[in-house]
């Protein structure tokens, strides 16, 4: 995250964005439905669901977010 950040203010102004994407449960084995429990949407990240952030991320309706850690985890918030 920290490389991401410095990586965005070092290149920003040469019209580059960089962001992160931080990922939770993914659905890549059988027991990662159990371990969403208690997540406000309880079922385990997929595939499509990260393609949508980084699509989302390349088009030019993102062009004013760089430096960026963006969360996809269903809503769980680890303290």
């Amino acid at each position: 995250m920290g490389f991401s950040k410095q990586l965005a203010s070092e290149v920003g102004r040469s019209g580059v964005t960089v962001n992160c994407i931080s990922l939770a449960v993914m659905d890549t084995f059988p027991e990662a439905r159990q371990s969403t429990r208690g997540y406000p949407i309880p079922r385990p990240g997929t595939p499509e669901d990260a393609a949508a952030a980084v699509i989302y991320l390349a088009s030019n309706e993102a062009s004013w977010i760089t430096g960026q850690v963006i969360p996809l985890n269903g809503g769980h918030i680890t303290a």
